[in-house]
């Protein structure tokens, strides 16, 4: 089932798990970028977000606190994940996960209204990354 958020939302946490084939969290402790893509319904345009790491990076979770503007279209939208390593070089791309942004009553088709925001959302974990 995917996760689900009300369009508009600000301050927001979108908590990324990122798992290995056993379901093993992976460490990011040493991660040096990470990035979570977000795309809207009906369209193949991504918006880059800087994402930072959950704790120590232990935990195998990045996070993203959504900002006015990022939640803007009602609909199925689709989150992944990219983790960067310098030491050694490493680059890679998590399952892609599924977002549901419901509408508002006062922001149907637009922005307007911000309301109050549930803290974290957590996507459903994915299988393992994808190299």
């Amino acid at each position: 089932m995917a996760a689900t958020v009300r369009m508009a939302s600000v301050g927001v946490d979108l908590i990324v798990p990122l798992t290995d084939s056993k379901g093993n969290p992976i460490d990011l402790e040493f991660a040096t970028v990470m990035t979570l893509f977000m795309t809207p319904p009906n369209t193949e345009t991504t918006n880059p977000k800087n994402a930072t790491k959950v704790g120590s990076g232990k935990e195998g979770q990045i996070s993203y606190r959504t900002q006015a503007g990022d939640l803007t279209a009602p609909g199925d939208w689709k989150v992944q994940a990219r983790v960067q390593f310098t030491n050694p070089v490493r680059d890679w791309y998590s399952e892609i996960y599924p977002l549901v942004v419901a509408p508002n009553l006062d922001t149907v088709g637009t922005v307007g209204t911000f309301r109050q925001a549930p803290p974290r959302v957590v996507l459903e974990s994915a299988a393992s990354p994808s190299y």
